[in-house]
């Protein structure tokens, strides 16, 4: 089994009554989490939670609404000392108070909607502050407003009705923590897809990680040559002679759409697991992508997690430019949640990475496999596709794989021009519309540069605005020589991305136009 995820409770009562008894009963059947609460007052809920062997503190501030939203500061405090995966607020008075203490101190909170009342302005400002909602009837759900609510209703007669409600309350809880399948052991099989092209010693160093992860009789790598000219095919072909459960596939050089679609063809699990050449997956890499699919309903793809590492000042400028940060995603501060809201640079189930995702041959056929007239970008358009077609997609960030961040400036501009072009040739509004954006800030900040004062305090806000995340994380990190280069990095990445885009662009006209 995979780390339990840590749970705080936050009660609106110190009673025992209908929603109360509805959770413990919950708690009650799994064993996936470890839990602690936060009790209005003392009482007959505190006992039940010590009786189960479940730390409890009492913050004595009575059960109104008004009087809850009076503990808000010491739970923020709370919580930045212990730091849970997750805080469930059982009811709408207890949510009222703890989706702002978690909010401020960066976890992630999951509400429990037990009736109708609160409708309106206070339903959309919960939806604003929490990453779920568990709603125990069917109409509550609609009732909710909030767009991802889960249906957990109270637990049926019978043997397994406690467990079923159990596991899809944990199951919320760990969506809405990033970190699906935790306390979850899988044990169906995955096809381990991975593709090179003049790889060479890469396909030693990637396969000597993976497969001491497979794990269950069934398990399978696939590796698929995109017709390299090196001694890649060799190398991989000893691995397969030495180790029936590794399969190699050669095509001629297609590019890696044309690759990963021949990969998954050949596979023959209904989950398939993907990394590529460079990267380091962790030890349980794909235990957490295994477990993630465990879940009462899994997800059609499987979004892990990775880390860039960087060697020298400038690669590690532009790797806190570039990329996310896990500890973002799994405890996010307020600035953190709106910057990456409007400006991305965060992880997201919808843009995954081919680095590090799994998705189920069924999703696969669902969005008529990879696109393969895409140059880059072909792992985005393959996300947009499966939800297209009706495919759920959720965070793994557990499941994490670590790759270089590219050596030199000018190799890392040509990395975003393809993928600006990717986006491009995809025409993925969101993306689109954040490179437009940044193009006008360009073109812009030089005119209003040269207005007068005001203007050119207002250009330097923005700008300070624009750099504060990637330099708030040189600073946590001490990485005080790249700090200086953050704001050329930035100009490099985001021009180079642009440019790629207007190509794309125009090479999606011209193909329309054939």
């Amino acid at each position: 089994m995979s780390d339990r995820l840590r749970v705080t409770v936050v009660a609106s009562t110190g009673v025992v009554g209908e929603a109360e008894s509805w959770l413990l009963s919950l708690l009650d059947a799994t064993d996936r989490l470890a839990v602690e609460a936060v009790l209005p007052q003392d009482g007959p809920l505190r006992e039940e939670f010590t009786r189960r062997g479940m730390p409890s503190f009492v913050r004595a501030t009575g059960d109104s609404v008004a009087v809850l939203g009076s503990t808000t500061p010491w739970l923020v405090r709370h919580l930045r000392a212990t730091r849970p995966d997750v805080l469930l607020a059982d009811g709408v008075r207890a949510a009222l108070a703890a989706a702002p203490a978690a909010w401020l101190a960066g976890v992630r909170c999951v509400w429990v909607k037990h009736d109708h009342a609160f409708d309106g302005p206070v339903m959309a400002l919960l939806a604003a502050l929490t990453d779920g909602c568990v709603a125990t009837e069917p109409a509550l759900v609609r009732a909710s407003r909030h767009p991802e609510a889960t249906l957990v209703p109270s637990p049926a007669t019978g043997p397994d009705g406690p467990r079923m409600s159990a596991d899809l309350l944990a199951q919320a809880l760990a969506e809405a923590a990033r970190l699906s399948g935790a306390g979850l052991t899988g044990t169906a099989p995955v096809s381990v897809m991975t593709c090179f092209w003049n790889e060479g010693e890469g396909v030693d160093r990637l396969l000597e990680l993976l497969l001491p992860q497979l794990t269950v009789d069934g398990d399978e790598i696939v590796v698929v040559d995109d017709g390299s000219t090196d001694d890649t095919a060799d190398r991989a072909t000893a691995w397969a002679a030495d180790d029936a459960r590794v399969h190699v596939l050669g095509n001629p050089h297609r590019g890696l759409p044309a690759t990963r679609n021949a990969g998954v063809r050949a596979a023959r699990n209904p989950l398939i697991a993907c990394t590529d050449a460079g990267c380091v997956p962790a030890p349980d890499w794909l235990a957490r992508l295994r477990a993630a699919w465990a879940e009462p309903r899994p997800a059609d793809l499987l979004t892990g997690g990775y880390r860039v590492s960087s060697d020298g000042v400038s690669a590690r400028a532009m790797a806190l430019v570039g990329y996310p940060v896990p500890e973002e995603v799994l405890h996010p501060g307020p600035w953190t949640r709106v910057y990456t809201r409007l400006l991305g640079r965060a992880f997201d189930a919808s843009t995954p990475s081919g680095r590090s995702m799994a998705f189920t041959r069924a999703a696969w056929q669902d969005a008529e496999g990879f696109t393969e007239h895409l140059k880059t970008a072909e792992d985005l358009a393959f996300a947009r596709d499966v939800i297209a077609a009706g495919g759920r997609a959720v965070l793994v960030t557990s499941a994490e794989v670590e790759w270089a961040q590219r050596p030199t400036m000018r190799s890392t501009a040509v990395m975003y021009y393809r993928y600006g072009q990717g986006s491009g040739q995809m025409a993925d509004g969101r993306l689109l519309g954040r490179d437009a954006l940044r193009a006008v800030a360009y073109l812009a900040a030089p005119a209003a540069l040269a207005r007068g004062p005001r203007a050119r305090a207002l250009v330097a806000a923005a700008a300070l605005t624009y750099l504060s995340l990637p330099m708030a994380r040189a600073v946590r990190g001490h990485h005080w020589s790249a700090l200086p280069l953050i704001p050329l990095v930035t100009a490099v990445r985001d021009l180079a991305k642009t440019a790629g885009a207007v190509h794309g662009l125009t090479l999606r006209l011209k193909d329309r136009r054939s």
